[in-house]
């Protein structure tokens, strides 16, 4: 697995979007994007969740695969995040070990540590797992 940042969309093409990340851009095609349709829903300055990765020749591209492979049957989970280590961690609320998450498609997910919420906690991979606050 790549390295997993969160950027802007700034541009919406048949192919996928442009998506601004800090002073670069990148591509992100439909057939590296798990949920496609979800893809048409996308508008310009819209946080978006992906992987840099590289291919065989070194090219470096933008997926999404593997985020949204992990976040197909979530499971909810009470808790808070906190920053830890240098990263976001999931307390849970029932006392259990905190665990590494990567907040999808939030630029800013400090405005949301120390909130007793529920989340959306995917499959773990590699390490940390991808969360979505719930609805409600």
């Amino acid at each position: 697995m790549g390295t997993i940042v969160t950027g802007m969309v700034v541009g919406l093409v048949k192919r996928g979007v442009t998506v601004e990340l800090g002073s670069a851009e990148g591509q992100l095609d439909r057939s590296r994007y798990g949920a496609a349709d979800q893809l048409d829903e996308a508008v310009y300055g819209d946080a978006l969740t992906v992987e840099v990765i590289s291919n065989e020749g070194g090219q470096i591209g933008l997926s999404r695969v593997a985020i949204d492979r992990s976040l197909r049957q979530p499971r909810p989970r009470s808790g808070r995040l906190e920053h830890r280590d240098g990263g976001l961690v999931l307390v849970p609320a029932d006392g259990a070990e905190p665990f590494p998450v990567v907040v999808l498609d939030c630029r800013d997910p400090s405005a949301l540590e120390r909130q007793d919420r529920t989340w959306l906690v995917g499959a773990p991979v590699k390490g940390r797992q991808f969360v979505l606050a719930a609805e409600g």
